[in-house]
């Protein structure tokens, strides 16, 4: 398990402590969101604690790119790139 991934599990328990039992079996690439239950506020949350966390700004307008734990690694890699990369 990669630094980012225990990051982002640990904002999601944070958020929603209800889902922390199946946090270790998630599938890579399977929608968090949907898969969870979470809702679009759960989100917002989890993507803002991974925000202060990591000290990187995440767009809300990335937000719907941000959706498996390979898309949020992908992201927050070094050369991962944001939409106001390209702007």
């Amino acid at each position: 398990m990669t630094d980012t991934t225990t990051l982002v599990l640990g904002a999601i328990a944070q958020v929603a402590p209800e889902v922390e039992p199946e946090l270790p079996d998630l599938d890579r690439s399977v929608d968090l969101w949907q898969e969870l239950g979470l809702d679009s506020m759960d989100h917002l949350s989890v993507m803002t604690i991974i925000s202060e966390s990591t000290g990187r700004e995440i767009p809300e307008r990335d937000y719907p790119l941000l959706t498996t734990l390979d898309q949020i690694e992908e992201y927050l890699a070094p050369s991962g790139t944001s939409s106001s990369d390209t702007s």
